[in-house]
């Protein structure tokens, strides 16, 4: 399974509570992380036009890149009394709450390769990470978002499709 550290990471995110237009909590751990990785990151003003409590959380990686990584911080349902399970092959929900897995894994995965990268002193080509408001209903934060204009395309981290599937091209969320 995957290292230790990625399931710390999405357990943390996991039992952070981050409903549709509540996602405050979920944006100010992913604003800390980032910070102390030392990357530049801000939140956009989108919070009021998203009507969430916060905005989009926006990290340029190197400078502007042409593409971005994305994943939506929201849940549909409250998970601060998540517990995950971690089996040999997967994690699951304890039975106390729901896990909020598609944006939360996404997350994980996204900050986990980026400590990675900064820990190793690795050169990345420039680019974009994107933590979105309120996916789940009506794509406001996504709807609001602002992403500098060299950004071209994004890989987006959270979605129906079964695991190991993809979308290769999307009509957008006008």
């Amino acid at each position: 399974m995957a290292s230790r550290r990625l399931i710390a990471l999405f357990s943390e995110l996991a039992r952070l509570d981050g409903l549709p237009g509540k996602e405050a909590p979920v944006a100010n751990y992913a604003l800390s992380f980032l910070k102390n990785l030392g990357l530049p990151v801000q939140v956009d003003g989108s919070a009021a036009a998203a009507l969430s409590n916060t905005g989009n959380v926006v990290c340029e990686v190197g400078g502007v890149g042409d593409f971005a990584l994305a994943a939506h911080m929201d849940t549909l349902y409250p998970t601060a009394k998540t517990e995950p399970l971690v089996t040999e092959d997967r994690i699951t929900s304890g039975g106390k709450g729901p896990l909020g897995v598609d944006g939360r894994a996404g997350m994980a995965a996204i900050l986990y390769a980026l400590e990675r990268a900064v820990h190793s002193g690795l050169l990345l080509k420039p680019f974009t990470v994107v933590f979105t408001t309120r996916a789940k209903g009506n794509m406001a934060g996504v709807k609001h978002l602002a992403l500098p204009q060299r950004v071209r395309c994004a890989f987006v981290f959270g979605s129906e499709l079964d695991p190991g599937t993809f979308t290769a091209s999307s009509p957008g969320v006008a």
